[in-house]
């Protein structure tokens, strides 16, 4: 005689226990849905974490050693350029361009500098940026520091750790000669961290306030718990379109 087993009714108040597979799948479902969420409705955004940017010890047109942890604390719109550069893709005056379009949108206390790498140490001694750059730093809130060193130190520096590759020309019959490169511009947060990439001579301006409105956002709102909802936003890639 086969003997059946009734079910017995649960009693009320009894409590119900998951069954392992939803204790396992739970986890899973919360994250797929926060990470649906982020990306449909993107309560914040931030702009990447590229990488590092590269450590150097470079000479500025004062002839004061400046250090990568000397622009800690700074936002830094990094150029790369040569003072003879007068009708390559990036020349001093579309960088001054750009430092005067930023004045008129941000004032000193952000702590906004542009440093230009010199892309010609040979000519671009500290002594002579000291006297064919120099004069045009002055009546600007925004910083313009000209960075220079011996040729092999500038090319690990911009080459390896900025990715920017240059060649000089064959020089001419007075001994001239050009730097082929293709322009780019690097915003790095105060962490020392590269931010954005600007393939181009003349970025736009507005795209430039964009980024940097979002880095001092980002600097000003990351504390206490809403760290976590920035953190968050980086995780799951939640930045401009």
């Amino acid at each position: 005689m086969t003997t059946v087993t009734e079910a017995k009714p649960s009693q009320p108040g009894q409590r119900r226990l998951l069954p392992r597979w939803a204790w396992f799948y739970s986890p899973l479902v919360l994250v797929a849905s926060a990470i649906l969420a982020f990306n449909i409705f993107q309560p914040i955004t931030v702009l990447p974490r590229i990488t590092l940017s590269p450590g150097f010890a470079l000479k500025n047109q004062e002839q004061i050693t400046i250090t990568s942890e000397d622009r800690r604390g700074q936002l830094t719109l990094f150029s790369f350029s040569y003072s003879n550069c007068e009708d390559c893709k990036q020349t001093p005056a579309q960088i001054d361009a750009i430092r005067t379009a930023l004045r008129e949108r941000y004032s000193a206390d952000i702590g906004l500098d542009i440093a230009t790498i010199s892309l010609d140490p040979e000519r671009d001694t500290p002594q002579n940026l000291g006297t064919s750059i120099a004069p045009s730093q002055s009546d600007n809130p925004i910083g313009w520091e000209w960075l220079t060193s011996e040729s092999n130190r500038v090319r690990h520096v911009v080459g390896g750790g900025f990715g920017l590759f240059y060649k000089a020309t064959e020089p001419d019959g007075d001994g001239d000669y050009d730097i082929r490169f293709e322009p780019r511009y690097v915003l790095v947060d105060r962490l020392g961290i590269m931010r954005a990439i600007y393939h181009t001579a003349t970025p736009d301006v507005d795209l430039l306030e964009r980024d940097i409105n979002f880095l001092l956002n980002e600097e000003q709102n990351s504390k206490g718990v809403a760290k976590i909802g920035y953190e968050a936003a980086h995780l799951f890639l939640c930045y401009p379109r």
